[in-house]
């Protein structure tokens, strides 16, 4: 269509919801190969897009992520819808399914305005202030999925062929380290590893402790890795207070020295050590995406978080998980400050023989 020359995607989320549009992004590339695409984010997720191809601009929303009073949000949010009312976009499309993206989406003055019908949440009339509702059965959907169907959708809407189905055409997620963060891992692993040994970054933390694997399991996984397979490997955490204590006590009851970069990297700097790794080893977070966005096989420990909307998309990677009692019952109960039953159940064992498979088929 070649009116279509302005794109704005919005998403709102955190670090892994933006890594989990990038395929969405390479379909509007595709759907619309004229139209320049600028992307409004939270501000601290922009490093996710910095190299993405299909981006021409990043826009930052300084006060959208943030709880505060409409009173205290209202200044930036108007300089916001100025400024996006100027840059005169035709097409919005809300991949975050929030209300705060479908009220900046019509605000921007977009004639096609894109999004998720309401479900359980959102005001009464929000699926009125969109031109284009995504009408599939996206709830039980992968995330990744479930925003190309979005895109898809409207190409449909449009009369565009060739995206009737989102499964076939949908690719995987893509982040692009920089080059001074590529020579910053080549060199790192220079230093720290041997050419003929396997490199293994395990990253066993999230901000949100519920979704953390149990120190005592990550300590052994990492002791087996080093003895069974001569295996060099790198413990990371993110900056999170919590999540570095996690990453101190793993190593103190580690029987072996590992490499450890606790809270210290750029989410850049992270994304180019997992691409000259051989393998990612983590719980349902951000850098689980990023491995997977950068082509290296994931072993995935799974909770009390759906892995069928947030396992690492694509070919070659393994979820471990053991039953969890609230998903089960529909209802998220977990205490969201402490490890829980059914992640400190996930047993070293079968996490350890995934790890091999992958390996072994290295």
């Amino acid at each position: 269509m070649n009116d279509i020359r302005r794109i704005l995607a919005i998403q709102l989320g955190h670090l892994g919801d933006v890594l989990l549009i990038t395929p969405a992004l390479d379909l509007l590339r595709r759907a619309f190969p004229q139209a320049e695409i600028s992307v409004l984010l939270r501000r601290g997720t922009e490093p996710v897009l910095r190299g993405n191809p299909n981006v021409k601009e990043i826009i930052i929303g300084a006060e959208l992520g943030k709880r505060t009073s409409l009173r205290h949000r209202a200044p930036s949010e108007l300089r916001l819808i100025n400024r996006l009312r100027k840059q005169q976009f035709d097409t919005v499309i809300n991949f975050s399914a929030s209300d705060r993206g479908a009220i900046v989406g019509l605000l921007s003055g977009a004639r096609h305005r894109v999004g998720y019908p309401a479900v359980s949440r959102g005001f009464w009339g929000r699926d009125r202030l969109y031109t284009c509702l995504c009408k599939r059965d996206w709830l039980a959907t992968h995330t990744v999925l479930k925003d190309s169907q979005l895109v898809c959708d409207f190409a449909a809407s449009l009369g565009l062929r060739g995206f009737d189905d989102p499964q076939a055409v949908t690719g995987k997620p893509t982040f692009v380290p920089s080059a001074e963060a590529i020579a910053f891992a080549k060199d790192f692993w220079r230093n720290h590893s041997r050419k003929e040994s396997p490199r293994v970054v395990i990253h066993p933390t999230s901000r949100w402790l519920f979704k953390c694997w149990s120190d005592e399991s990550a300590a052994v996984l990492a002791d087996s890795l080093r003895e069974r397979f001569d295996a060099v490997v790198l413990l990371t955490t993110g900056p999170d207070e919590n999540e570095i204590k996690k990453g101190k006590s793993i190593l103190s009851l580690s029987r072996k020295t590992h490499i450890v970069r606790l809270g210290d990297l750029t989410l850049d700097q992270l994304g180019a050590l997992i691409q000259h790794a051989h393998l990612f080893i983590g719980v349902d977070t951000a850098p689980m995406h990023l491995a997977a966005a950068v082509g290296k096989p994931v072993v995935a420990i799974f909770g009390p978080s759906l892995d069928a909307l947030w396992r690492p998309w694509g070919e070659g990677h393994a979820v471990i998980r053991r039953p969890c009692p609230c998903i089960e019952a529909n209802k998220i109960s977990c205490d969201k400050s402490k490890t829980v039953r059914c992640m400190e159940e996930v047993p070293v064992d079968e996490v350890l023989a995934a790890a091999k498979k992958i390996l072994n088929h290295l």
